[in-house]
């Protein structure tokens, strides 16, 4: 697998881009069951700042709110670069997206 660093994924895909693929539509004024562990009680909630998207799921209280990749590194259990590198392939390559 090719190896791609941050810089350069963000280039061609946004926040909402890398969830709405990993998540779906988000509505910004609800919250969810995390994908993360059984959640009866839904408490992930998405949010907007300085015009990027970020999460926290209330019911982790050491988890602080992140951002797309950290999503996916959470939803995987790999690190941040392996998510990256997933992503890439995922929505970029494997869709034949010209890049």
């Amino acid at each position: 697998m090719q190896k791609v660093d941050e810089t350069r994924l963000r280039l061609f895909l946004s926040d909402n881009d890398i969830l709405g693929y990993y998540f779906g539509n988000i509505d910004f004024n609800r919250k969810y069951s995390s994908p993360f562990r059984k959640d009866p009680v839904p408490s992930l909630k998405f949010y907007f700042n300085n015009g990027r998207i970020f999460w926290r799921d209330y019911g982790k209280p050491d988890q602080v709110g992140t951002d797309s990749i950290a999503f996916v590194s959470e939803l995987y259990n790999i690190e941040r670069d392996e998510a990256v590198n997933m992503i890439w392939q995922e929505i970029l390559l494997d869709n034949n997206l010209n890049i």
